[in-house]
C-alpha cells in the first residue's frame, strides 16, 4: 500500500476517487462515487450500500478520505462555472452516478428486474 511504501505521499492524500468519480470532481466540485464501481473496492458493505467501517478500520483507512456513495442513477452533482468555462458545457447540467461497465452493460441488455440474469466473463488482448 502507498502507507507503507511511500508514507510521505500518504500524507497528502486528501480524497481517494475513481476515475470517473475524479472526473466528476473536475467538472463539478463534487467527491461523489456511485454503488456499481464502489462495490468493486472491497471497501464496500454492499447490504448498506455505503463504506464499510470494518473493513476501512482493517486496512486503517479514514472513511473522510471516501467520497460520498449515491445509487447509479441519482445526480450527484452539476457541471460548474470553472468546467463549463473549459469545456464549454453549460453550467448547472446534472451528472449521474454513472455505472461500472458490468453494470451499464446488464441495463443495456435489459436486466433491469429480479429474475433476469446476465453472465459477462471479460475480454482479454494479447500482444
Amino acid at each position: 500500500m502507498v502507507r507503507e511504501v511511500e508514507p510521505e505521499n500518504y500524507k497528502k492524500v486528501s480524497q481517494i476517487l475513481l476515475p470517473k468519480d475524479y472526473i466528476r470532481y473536475k467538472l463539478s466540485g463534487k467527491y461523489v462515487t456511485e454503488v456499481s464501481d464502489a462495490s468493486g473496492t472491497i471497501l464496500m458493505d454492499i447490504t448498506s450500500r455505503n463504506w464499510s467501517d470494518e473493513i476501512l478500520d482493517g486496512l486503517k483507512i479514514s472513511k473522510d478520505l471516501l467520497p460520498q456513495v449515491y445509487e447509479s442513477a441519482e445526480v450527484t452533482s452539476y457541471v460548474n462555472y470553472s468546467a463549463s468555462s473549459l469545456t464549454g458545457l453549460a453550467k448547472g447540467i446534472p451528472i449521474v452516478g454513472g455505472a461500472s461497465d458490468n453494470a451499464a452493460g446488464a441495463v443495456g441488455s435489459g436486466i433491469v428486474k429480479e429474475r433476469l440474469l446476465s453472465d459477462s466473463i471479460g475480454t482479454r488482448s494479447l500482444s
